[in-house]
């Protein structure tokens, strides 16, 4: 019944005609700041603006995990001191997890190979930048002279819902194996069945 429901899934979502993703691993999310960088990774701007939702990566049970360029300053930034070096290092490792999208090249640049122009600079403009009442917002990345966000891009989309699915089936196979080993240990019998 499990699978079938998923194929239902699966078919309501690629019969959807509109343009937009429609997937377990996505959903709306709000965002107020656009962190501008250059294409090599050097800080541009900040541009802030009332909240605004955004198809992103979904995150279930948020702590202990970042959402792929769209998250609060403390992930994006390591903006908040020693409590926000978690969040950032979290932020970071999911950046590295898709590092071989070339949407990312400007990102990772930021964080790396430009750092003092990328993230340092943006870090040390962020409180002059954004007004302090705003500065608990979502932050995405976009690159100047771009009309959408990184995350938003059909590409990194693509990425997200394929690890979700690789993941998902990774977590099914663990669940199917220790079914069988419960029913195995405690109702042989039934084993026999299902074999």
């Amino acid at each position: 019944m499990i699978k079938e429901l998923s194929e239902l899934g699966k078919k309501i979502r690629t019969q959807n005609n509109s343009r937009k993703f429609i997937h377990n691993a996505l959903k709306e999310e709000p965002v107020t700041i656009d962190l501008v960088i250059n294409e090599d990774g050097s800080f541009h701007s900040y541009n802030t603006f009332e909240k605004k939702m955004t198809t992103a990566e979904t995150i279930t049970a948020k702590k202990g995990k970042a959402r792929l360029l769209l998250d609060k300053a403390e992930e994006v930034l390591g903006y908040g001191g020693e409590s926000s070096k978690k969040k950032h290092q979290l932020y970071l490792d999911k950046i590295e997890q898709y590092k071989n999208l070339k949407e990312l090249k400007p990102v990772l640049f930021f964080y790396k190979q430009n750092k003092i122009n990328g993230v340092d600079k943006a870090l040390s403009e962020f409180e002059n930048a954004i007004p302090e009442k705003e500065r608990k917002g979502n932050i995405a990345f976009r690159v100047l002279n771009r009309d959408k966000r990184i995350h938003e891009e059909a590409n990194v989309f693509q990425s997200i819902i394929e690890y979700y699915e690789k993941t998902q089936k990774m977590l099914l196979s663990k669940t199917r194996k220790n079914v069988r080993f419960v029913i195995r240990m405690n109702i042989p019998w039934l084993m026999n069945l299902m074999e």
